[in-house]
């Protein structure tokens, strides 16, 4: 029986070891030099900007301000109005921007509403299609800077897509920031400094029309975006990152809706990471090296999840030594535990010391406390099943 428990959890170790492996070469990746803008000259592709909306009209008036500044007469701003109860098909065609209205209330998720707007277009299509949250701001110049870069490579371009605190003891936490800036930031900065693809993020994302039009949009995944990004790696599209054009939303405004955002993404994710060997024994099998690398990416578990796996493996160690004497599995899981503790660090040096203060880090071990709660959920089958709208502060 010793035995058996000393194989397993020096196995168990071992595997928790690779995601922190490729974590670490990501995130110092991460650090290597940048290289210039590339794509911003010619003439800009003619480009379609299509904002999903959900009852939307408090606060979708700023993201179609911002973008009309960006856009040429040309280029065409569509809202979907998607399974609207309010005004928002209103305020939207007030704005400018041209209206569709989709009623399918057995078919709710992003994805749907993409799939309607892609559909819409087929008759008139642009150049270039990208899709904005409606409740996001673009930095100057993004329209034009990502079509011309996505017209120029032929292939998807996600740009950094960055959340900032809203008033509010949610909004706030600098613990959810910092994770917020590991996974949509430094990560992605460093696949990109490496040559590799990344994985969507949902809004501030560019496809080349041909690509898109094919592109299996219609689910209400929790995570479509990942989802998308690997169907269209699996195409030979796979997407690539563009760090050069931000776009920024906030947390949401109260704990449930920050909990029930986190939680969503969360569970979308695992429930990827279940496909994981699937997806990168068919990447070998047809030498598809761009899927391999997202397969291996989506491989890596959400950052508290890792973290308490880690400190969960030590403490589990530590009891086996001091019960049975067998060195093998804590010496592993203390490797583990400091290779990932060094990773977050050098990734906070970077990129973190602005949003959470060293003297706050050791209090954000209660923030974990709390993740926790929503694993326990999760793993109970107490998540959500479908897509949820994320109430945020917009006006």
């Amino acid at each position: 029986m010793t035995i058996f428990l000393t194989i397993s959890l020096t196995l168990i170790a071992g595997i928790i070891g690779i995601p922190i492996a490729l974590l670490m070469i990501e995130v110092c990746a991460s650090l290597f030099k940048a290289a210039e803008a590339e794509g911003q000259r010619g003439a800009s592709p003619r480009a379609a900007v299509v904002v999903p909306a959900h009852n939307e009209s408090g606060g979708i008036v700023p993201t179609l301000r911002d973008l009309r500044t960006q856009m040429t007469d040309r280029d065409r701003l569509i809202v979907v109005a998607d399974n609207c109860s309010d005004d928002t098909a209103t305020v939207a065609y007030g704005e400018g921007a041209e209206v569709i209205e989709r009623h399918d209330p057995s078919r709710i998720g992003k994805g749907f509403a993409l799939a309607y707007a892609v559909d819409f277009l087929r008759s008139d299509p642009p150049e270039i299609i990208m899709f904005v949250d409606a409740d996001c701001c673009l930095s100057a110049g993004a329209v034009r800077k990502m079509s011309v870069a996505c017209s120029r490579i032929q292939k998807p371009l996600q740009c950094n897509y960055r959340m900032t605190a809203a008033p509010g003891p949610a909004g706030g936490s600098g613990l959810a920031q910092f994770a917020w800036t590991i996974k949509n930031w430094v990560r992605p900065l460093g696949l990109s400094r490496l040559g590799w693809p990344v994985q969507l993020m949902g809004t501030g994302m560019a496809f080349p029309w041909h690509v898109i039009e094919r592109a299996p949009l219609a689910n209400g995944d929790l995570v479509e975006d990942m989802k998308l990004g690997l169907d269209l790696a699996e195409q030979g599209y796979a997407p690539r990152f563009f760090p050069f054009v931000e776009i920024v939303s906030e947390f949401p405004v109260s704990e449930e809706g920050a909990d029930r955002q986190r939680q969503r993404w969360i569970q979308g994710h695992l429930s990827l990471m279940t496909a994981v060997p699937r997806l990168i024994l068919r990447a070998v099998r047809q030498r598809n090296w761009d899927l391999l690398l997202l397969a291996l990416d989506i491989a890596i578990p959400p950052l508290s999840l890792l973290v308490l796996l880690t400190l969960g493996v030590c403490v589990i160690d530590v009891l086996m030594v001091a019960v049975t004497g067998a060195l093998a599995p804590f010496a592993i899981a203390a490797t583990d535990f400091v290779l990932l503790s060094v990773t977050i660090l050098i990734a906070w040096a970077g990129f973190g010391r602005n949003i959470l203060p060293f003297r706050r880090i050791v209090l954000s071990g209660l923030g974990l406390l709390r993740q926790m709660k929503l694993f326990v959920d999760i793993f109970r089958g107490r998540g959500p099943r479908s897509w949820i709208r994320t109430e945020r502060r917009r006006s």
